[in-house]
């Protein structure tokens, strides 16, 4: 195996114990959560000084996130796709209509 092909593993080999050593904890740093959602830390930086995403500074310097509240932010952020709010729509119809 040639020296080049043996580095490239071993970067995914570090890359995989990473992400699983990330996906196992409930609290995360900024660097984790750049990791973690794949976000520039220029994006992070936004969210948390516009106070927009869910964080931690007990500190009074280190950010820290809870992976719960992250999942939840995110999900409260989705947006519905065309045949979901065309379900919606029709549903509440439905329920106007028996009244």
């Amino acid at each position: 195996m040639s020296e080049i092909k043996l580095l490239q593993e071993l970067h995914e080999m570090k890359t995989l114990i990473k992400q699983n050593y990330i996906n196992d904890k409930p609290i995360l740093t900024s660097k984790e959560l750049e990791y973690y959602l794949g976000f520039s830390y220029s994006t992070i930086s936004k969210l948390t000084s516009c106070k927009l995403i869910p964080f931690s500074k007990p500190t009074n310097g280190a950010l820290f996130f809870s992976k719960q509240k992250i999942h939840e932010w995110i999900e409260k952020h989705s947006i519905q796709s065309e045949d979901d709010a065309e379900k919606l729509y029709q549903s509440y119809n439905k329920k106007r209509k028996s009244k």
